[in-house]
Formats: C-alpha cells, structure tokens, sequence
C-alpha cells in the first residue's frame, strides 16, 4: 500500500514539474487570457445579473403546472433574449379555483384565478404572458424616467 502510495505521489509530482517547464512549452501556440477568455468590460457587465432568464415553478396543482407550462411556452416568444427572472406562484381553492400568480423582482406583474374548469388554461396562459411582459417593459421605462435623492428605485 506504501509504494503504491509513493508511485502515485512520484507520478503526480513528475507530471506538474513536466507540464510547468518552460523549455517544453511554445509560448507562441499556448493563448493568453484575453484570448481564451475575456474578462468583462465596463460597470454594466460586472453588475449583470448572472441569473437572467430563470422562470421559476411554485405552482402545486394539476391545473397550475398546466398553466405554468403553457405560461413558459408563451413567455419563450415575448423574452427571446432571456432577460427577465420571473416566478409563476399558485394558491389553489376547492371554492375559487387555483389563484396564480406572476412576480418579477419581488413585484407582482399578473394575478387572476384560473376556472376550476381546465379548458381555459392555455388562453389564460397566452393572454398573462403578454400582459406580465408589457408590464415589465412598463416598469423598466418608469424606472429609467424616473430619477429622485428622496426615493430609492424600489421605493417609488
């Protein structure tokens, strides 16, 4: 077991000194860093959010799984860019129906109750992807235009 060890830490040691000698590596072929890869350039993409895109699922029901598949159909066609994170929450109710909802960034953007009939589901899907996308577009123009030292951007 020793000298199996012993081999192995030899073969180690061997293949690092190997690999980091200078005089068996071209410096002309091996790329730099700027060209394997690049470091990000400017304020905006070093504060990007590394999670863009994500539709998170908290529904609990048959129905709203249903929703929610459709709602994520629908929602590829209006964010082709995957720019915004939303999540799709459920409440379901034997006497209303499931209540669904749709927030981004904490900000609720659709709410409606889903009919305790199912046929409606994918219409409804189509017509709160829509709408929860030209509510976002609204609210990112709002805070664009909107500029106060009194108010914080998630205060007005």
């Amino acid at each position: 077991m020793r000298d199996r060890f012993l081999f192995v830490a030899l073969c180690f040691v061997l293949g690092t000194s190997h690999a980091a000698s200078p005089s068996q590596t071209d410096s002309s072929s091996t790329p730099t860093l700027t060209e394997k890869n690049p470091l990000p350039t400017g304020p905006q993409s070093l504060f990007d959010d590394p999670l863009k895109g994500i539709l998170v699922n908290r529904t609990v029901t048959v129905q709203g799984h249903e929703f929610y598949h459709y709602f994520s159909m629908w929602w590829q066609h209006h964010d082709a860019a995957s720019q915004y994170s939303l999540s799709v929450f459920e409440r379901p109710s034997a006497r209303w129906g499931s209540e669904v909802w749709v927030e981004h960034n904490r900000v609720i953007m659709f709410k409606t109750f889903l009919p305790p009939a199912r046929s409606q589901t994918k219409k409804i899907s189509e017509q709160a992807a829509a709408i929860v996308f030209e509510n976002i577009e609204n609210n990112e123009l709002e805070k664009s235009l909107f500029s106060s030292d009194d108010l914080g951007p998630e205060e007005m």
